[in-house]
């Protein structure tokens, strides 16, 4: 499957599973005063507590829905990074060349951790509430990862259109 492939279908993914699931249940919770970051960084079991009675059963109910669509979600948007780093780092050079594979990689880890934060939180919800710091903790690491992958992919567009514009 191309590169372009790869992101093509990974958007379309991301924004149909968006659109169905994750969205709708994102505004369940966060009427109720607290979105699904919220639940991913809690870090304490006290805080944990504070975001569930903040819910109620019904944002309970949307927050576990949630999770369960994200398992589809992580394949998702980690084709559609991938697809998009290969795209635009496969031509770059310097430093951007040199950390296409290890950003690349980095999604992919990203997305296990992210099953990991899921399978962690499914438990805390279920009473296991000193599990919110181990989902807390892939939740952080797995931002973070993404993060780098975005900063790259903003510094490797950035970089292409200044060297466009260099030539004319």
């Amino acid at each position: 499957m191309s590169d372009r492939s790869k992101l093509v279908i990974g958007l379309i993914a991301v924004i149909g599973l968006y659109a169905v699931g994750l969205g709708p249940l994102e505004t369940v919770m966060a009427a109720r005063g607290h979105g699904i970051v919220d639940l991913e960084l809690a870090w304490t079991p006290t805080r944990l507590q504070q975001i569930l009675n903040d819910w109620g059963t019904v944002g309970l109910d949307a927050a576990r829905k949630q999770i369960w669509w994200d398992f589809a979600f992580v394949p998702s948007y980690c084709l559609m990074i991938v697809g998009a780093l290969r795209l635009v780092l496969g031509r770059a050079h310097g430093v951007l060349a040199r950390w296409a594979k290890p950003l690349t990689l980095g999604v992919l880890v990203a997305g296990a951790l992210d099953y990991l934060e899921n399978i962690s939180m499914l438990i805390a919800l279920s009473g296991s509430h000193a599990l919110i710091g181990i989902a807390s903790a892939f939740a952080s690491v797995k931002f973070l990862l993404l993060l780098a992958a975005v900063i790259a992919l903003v510094w490797g567009m950035a970089s292409t259109l200044m060297q466009r514009f260099k030539r004319a």
